[in-house]
């Protein structure tokens, strides 16, 4: 079976990169467009592509570069596509490190709702994820605990990619799934100069760094306990993706019974 991924930046995919064998392949890309790398290995009994969006969706931007390799990865007809990463927790009983498989992915305003695939999202469940929530996707990142207890009116958890990924793979027959580790909670302020600290491919910025250290150093514990929890979220996605691979492409009759009904889709 061949599978397709995809996280927003190398440090939601880092930790389950080191447990499985995956090497980079060059995509080239139409003119307007430059080429980029995405990830092929092999896990499990599966042959898996991982793609790295980067952090938000420039959805009305004719040089959206992930928005063409996701459609040019799905050519390859995957039995089943899963959009993966970090989250905000929306829900006071949400808690860091949980894992949550969103039944539903929409817009905070306009747009379609896309609905996760129904026998993944039982695969999901048994390997430990939470599953009754909703998923909103928003432009930005939400800093504030005031403005995600605001949102809590439209969804369970928030990101910012998955509304548009899975509005391209729900065009296609391929089953399709959002899981999201929680990264942090309703009620946590998170560090306002991440959004300047780290750019879309989700890398430390140098010069905004030693700007930051020199004129606030009191801010940088927060920064480092955000980053430490951080990590700890992507650990616990790594250790629920490989239990939930397992389950559906499991030898056992209940396992295997999940698989066909998804291939059957």
């Amino acid at each position: 079976m061949r599978i397709l991924l995809t996280f927003a930046v190398e440090a939601e995919f880092a930790p389950w990169r080191k447990r499985h064998a995956f090497v980079p392949v060059f995509m080239p890309a139409p003119v307007e467009l430059a080429g980029h790398f995405f990830y092929r290995g092999t896990v499990f009994d599966y042959e898996a592509d991982v793609l790295l969006t980067g952090i938000g969706w420039e959805e009305g931007h004719a040089g959206n570069w992930p928005r063409y390799a996701l459609v040019e990865l799905l050519k390859n007809q995957p039995d089943l596509c899963v959009s993966s990463g970090l989250a905000g927790g929306l829900r006071p009983d949400l808690r860091p490190s949980d894992i949550v498989a969103a039944r539903e992915v929409s817009l905070r305003v306009g747009g379609d709702t896309f609905r996760s695939s129904a026998n993944l999202l039982a695969i999901a469940k048994d390997s430990g994820a939470r599953i009754d929530l909703r998923q909103i996707t928003e432009p930005s990142i939400v800093f504030k605990a005031n403005a995600k207890s605001a949102l809590s009116k439209f969804g369970d958890i928030v990101d910012m990619e998955g509304y548009h990924i899975l509005k391209i793979v729900s065009g296609t027959r391929t089953p399709v799934i959002s899981i999201r580790a929680i990264s942090d909670t309703v009620n946590m302020d998170m560090p306002p100069e991440i959004n300047r600290l780290v750019n879309q491919a989700g890398h430390i910025q140098a010069i905004p760094l030693l700007k930051l250290i020199l004129k606030h150093p009191s801010r940088i514990p927060s920064l480092l306990s955000f980053g430490a929890q951080s990590r700890d979220a992507a650990i616990s996605l790594a250790d629920f993706l490989d239990r939930f691979l397992e389950t559906a492409g499991g030898s056992s009759s209940e396992a295997q019974a999940k698989r066909e009904a998804v291939a059957a889709r």
